[in-house]
């Protein structure tokens, strides 16, 4: 199983007010609102935040990561955070679980989100 980085900057007060301050809430027609992150985000289309005093002194840490990390209850930094509703920029708590390499591949699979790799 592949670890997740851990992170050595801490999230403060001043973080997470930031995070919540570009949260907008949309029914995107899953069982609760979706909270999408309106700030950065990178490629892949998943929110993220750069924490830390400056540049030099900072890292970029995925919004969804920082939510699963204050607000579910067994966080376990070994596992991956993955969604239910499949909105990358999506951060609410509701809609995140954790799990490892394969259950992320279950997940993908069931939800027909694979990409087909043969005609």
């Amino acid at each position: 199983m592949r670890l997740m980085k851990e992170y050595k900057l801490p999230i403060t007060q001043l973080v997470i007010n930031r995070i919540l301050s570009r949260r907008n809430i949309t029914n995107m027609g899953y069982t609760t609102p979706c909270w999408l992150y309106g700030g950065s985000i990178n490629p892949n289309g998943y929110g993220q935040i750069r924490i830390g005093s400056s540049r030099i002194y900072s890292e970029l840490r995925l919004v969804h990561v920082i939510s699963a990390i204050l607000w579910l209850p067994d966080y376990n930094p070994r596992l991956w955070t993955l969604h239910k509703c499949d909105i990358r920029s999506c951060f609410n708590p509701e809609h995140l679980f954790q799990g490892d390499n394969r259950l992320n591949m279950i997940d993908m699979w069931n939800k027909g989100r694979r990409k087909k790799q043969f005609p």
